[in-house]
């Protein structure tokens, strides 16, 4: 519920209620593969209408496209005879129409209003093409972005119309580290998990839905596919490989678990592969401090801003350090946490992890503050480190009284900053021209 897509899109109903049906989807079908019974299929015809009645037509596409994918990747997999795979398929195609038939009530007064609108988003296809992958950085450090409210004039939610949101540096570090462990353990006869289909799969589908966003063929050519090629495909599909990029993260951090002791007795033994790990881990670093000052000196032709907005941002630059400076802190101390649990057996180690996950979602919750008030949240964070710490080290006493003073200062300062919670507009508040139309003298209400 902190994912990318949930707090910059937090006002876009019609993407958030669409995008809580992937997991239950998902679920659904799962149990459907599993059990091709009468209570599933009813089950599954139940989600589908459900997702259908959620929200908009956009982020519903790609969910089904989800749905689809993994079910037949469930299928294909499988050591199931050819005619049984046929039946699942003709299955789950029989589900998606009673569950279309159930939502025909309302499908059908959408499709009548549906011809009487015009379509401004028939893009041809041409939608997919970002341009600039600098984009990407934002996706593990999103902070780079988040513009000062005393400098913006408009929301500022524009710029993640490119990316549909961020996942943060954690699922990405899961899935990077889980996969050089395989490249660097493979030959060496590591039994590879029966969830490793399962970590490829998302991994994959994640991977193609972004670079479908950013237009390289043949990954864009989905959108000039009917219905693909109406939809604002960037935003919209942005809740989907947030959703991927998680769940392979979840199943790496779960595959380095299941073969961490053949791991470690295999870089003991061989004294180059350990210092080829750490100078790999080196690079990673290094490549982790220079290559973000691309975006930095790119970013005046990213943000399509006016240009006071756009100078601001480029001259505040601590914005940016405050920014990946958070990202390389939470790196690091996952790092070692996930090395301390693995080797030693940890569990205060996995509970600082579980931690540090909500405390980097917290932080990359875009807040509109002003730059002063920015710059005492960053404080707030390297408390939240000490917390963390605190987690890992067991010291019980220590983590109730901080995380007790934590919530209190966040409150204060959601309170005291500008553009604090006192200053926003309430989103409840009645338009002018509601109270125009309940004027019963004009007669419209």
């Amino acid at each position: 519920m902190f994912s990318g897509s949930f707090t910059v899109f937090m006002q876009n109903e019609q993407m958030i209620n669409a995008v809580m049906m992937i997991p239950v989807l998902l679920w659904t079908l799962e149990r459907l593969f599993s059990q091709p019974n009468s209570r599933n299929i009813v089950l599954s015809a139940f989600i589908f209408a459900l997702l259908l009645l959620a929200g908009t037509q956009a982020v519903i596409l790609y969910i089904l496209l989800l749905a689809a994918a993994y079910f037949a990747f469930r299928v294909i997999t499988s050591k199931a005879a050819k005619k049984i795979k046929i039946k699942y398929f003709l299955l789950i195609i029989f589900c998606f129409i009673l569950g279309l038939g159930l939502a025909s009530p309302f499908i059908f007064s959408f499709i009548d209003f549906f011809g009487n609108t015009a379509n401004l988003r028939s893009f041809e296809g041409k939608v997919a093409s970002i341009q600039n992958w600098s984009l990407l950085w934002l996706i593990i450090s999103p902070g780079m972005g988040e513009i000062p409210a005393f400098y913006r004039t408009h929301p500022a939610n524009g710029l993640w119309d490119y990316l549909g949101g961020y996942s943060g540096i954690l699922p990405a570090f899961l899935i990077i580290g889980y996969l050089i462990t395989t490249i660097l353990f493979l030959k060496r006869k590591i039994r590879l998990s029966a969830l490793f289909s399962f970590f490829l799969f998302f991994l994959g589908f994640g991977l193609f839905i972004i670079l479908k966003d950013f237009g390289p063929p043949p990954f864009k050519w989905i959108n000039y596919l009917p219905f693909f090629n109406m939809s604002w495909t960037p935003r919209w599909s942005g809740p989907i490989w947030i959703f991927c990029f998680a769940i392979a993260g979840a199943l790496g951090f779960e595959l380095l678990k299941e073969e961490k002791n053949r791991i470690f007795e295999i870089i003991q033994q061989s004294k180059n592969l350990k210092n080829f790990v750490i100078s790999v881990l080196f690079l990673i670093i290094c490549a982790s401090l220079v290559l973000p000052l691309i975006f930095y000196y790119q970013s005046d032709r990213l943000l399509d801003f006016d240009p006071i907005a756009k100078m601001a941002f480029l001259t505040r630059w601590e914005l940016f350090v405050g920014s990946w400076l958070a990202s390389l802190l939470i790196l690091g101390l996952a790092v070692y946490l996930i090395y301390s649990f693995i080797k030693n057996q940890n569990k205060n180690a996995l509970y600082g992890l579980f931690a540090l996950i909500l405390l980097e979602l917290w932080f990359w919750v875009p807040r509109g503050y002003g730059l002063n008030s920015m710059r005492l949240k960053l404080g707030l964070f390297i408390f939240g480190l000490m917390i963390v710490i605190a987690v890992w080290k067991g010291k019980r006493l220590f983590v109730l009284i901080g995380a007790f003073l934590f919530f209190l200062s966040f409150l204060f300062l959601d309170t005291v900053a500008h553009q604090g919670l006192p200053q926003r507009y309430d989103p409840f508040t009645e338009p002018p021209y509601i109270k125009y139309l309940k004027n019963e003298n004009d007669g419209y209400w």
